[in-house]
């Protein structure tokens, strides 16, 4: 509205500087009135563009602040039905990997029972077997300590002796740990092996002194020559009820207990959810998916709805920058019209000035004369005749007190027109 009232006073005066220049140079006052009102016509086109821009922006605001209200609750329960669709599906994910630790660990379990069971039985056997071989060389001590190893180890030093059986033990129980780890009847053979290793160095040893003390060759260790019988059977017996009792023992023992893995928690491993579950999950992703295209449907309609505001601010902004320019255009013509009309005003009041100076002229009396107002700036004066009348004309005798400019003093006297 201000600017509209701007743009009226500023064509008033317009209107009155270029009726004031068409007076005087009427080819240039129409010219600019011309461009003036080609001005004003554009501005009250922008003034008009400008109120029908308003008026869709408005329209535009309450229809993209509609669509924005409709669409966040829209959006809202859409994020809500997603969120509560991954709630239970991360619970039954979250269930099948407690199912699949539980599992795998009763798995575990029972391998390493089954695995325990087996070492035991292994064990049990070889030592059994170690226990027996070693119940057998104390029955044949004598004939174990004539053998062709002991006899050798006879023809030895003694540092020689024990390297040597002391060598083979660790190479035995090295071989006998090897075998020992391939299970089943080799684990068995690879426990009997490094027992074996083990008691037959130290038998080995022991045959080899009892030899050389038999051969004066050697103190007795215990005080006697030879071994009692009573002890080599007594070692034979312990040795044979050590290997019942082992044999029994892997023999007889009891495996490990049945591994028991419930079906439900197989099937929870497995994936699978109850009905119910099922139910309620699917209904959340319907509920959800239905949401969901609600939600972007409301946010079509509002991302239409900003561009429709965006583009009547658009034309708002373009049609007020159009009526700014116009407002520039009426100005800057406004601003000529007033230069002009100072200009033309300065020229009037110069000529008039010149008149009013000349009327003066024209008017005062010239001081060279006394008598008849004798007036400069109108020409010669005469003296009248009888023949002569009009404003040039002196009809009394004037006093001549100055320079004689008009030459009425003829004779030199100080008197014009004389006897007139």
């Amino acid at each position: 509205m201000q600017s509209k009232w701007r743009r009226r006073r500023l064509g008033a005066v317009a209107l009155g500087c270029v009726a004031a220049l068409v007076a005087s140079t009427p080819a240039f006052g129409q010219e600019l009135g011309a461009a003036l009102n080609s001005a004003e016509a554009d501005a009250a086109s922008a003034e008009a563009q400008v109120a029908e821009a308003q008026a869709k922006v408005m329209p535009a605001q309450r229809r993209y602040a509609a669509a924005a209200a409709r669409a966040r609750p829209a959006h809202a329960d859409a994020r809500a039905a997603r969120s509560e669709v991954h709630v239970t599906k991360t619970a039954i994910a979250a269930r099948r990997r407690a199912a699949e630790r539980r599992i795998a660990s009763i798995e575990a379990g029972h391998q390493s029972q089954v695995e325990h069971h087996d070492d035991a039985v292994q064990g049990g056997v070889g030592v059994a077997l170690a226990a027996l071989a070693a119940a057998g060389v104390a029955l044949g001590w004598g004939w174990f300590r004539a053998s062709a190893g002991v006899a050798w180890l006879v023809t030895q030093r003694r540092s020689q002796a024990i390297g040597l059986c002391v060598g083979g033990a660790f190479v035995a129980v090295i071989a006998g740990a090897a075998l020992a780890g391939a299970g089943g009847a080799l684990g068995a053979l690879g426990v009997f092996v490094a027992v074996l290793g083990l008691w037959l160095a130290v038998a080995l040893l022991m045959a080899r002194h009892s030899a050389l003390v038999q051969a004066a060759r050697e103190r007795p260790l215990l005080g006697h020559e030879r071994l009692p019988a009573w002890f080599t059977k007594g070692l034979a017996g312990v040795a044979g009820v050590l290997c019942l009792a082992l044999l029994v023992g892997a023999l007889f023992s009891s495996g490990p207990q049945a591994m028991h893995i419930d079906a439900g928690m197989r099937q929870a491993a497995a994936g699978f959810v109850s009905t119910n579950t099922r139910r309620s999950l699917v209904a959340a992703e319907a509920r959800a998916a239905t949401l969901e295209r609600r939600a972007a449907r409301l946010g079509n309609l509002q991302n239409a709805a900003r561009t429709a505001l965006r583009t009547a601010r658009g034309e708002l902004a373009s049609a007020q920058s159009r009526l700014a320019a116009a407002e520039d255009e009426i100005g800057r013509y406004t601003r000529r019209i007033e230069v002009a009309e100072k200009k033309e005003a300065h020229q009037r009041e110069t000529e008039e000035r010149k008149a009013i100076e000349e009327e003066e002229r024209a008017q005062a009396c010239d001081p060279s004369y006394e008598g008849e107002c004798l007036k400069d700036g109108i020409g010669d004066y005469d003296c009248a005749s009888g023949s002569g009348d009009g404003p040039n004309y002196v009809y009394s005798e004037v006093r001549v007190v100055g320079p004689d400019v008009f030459g009425l003093d003829a004779n030199g006297n100080g008197f014009g027109c004389e006897g007139e």
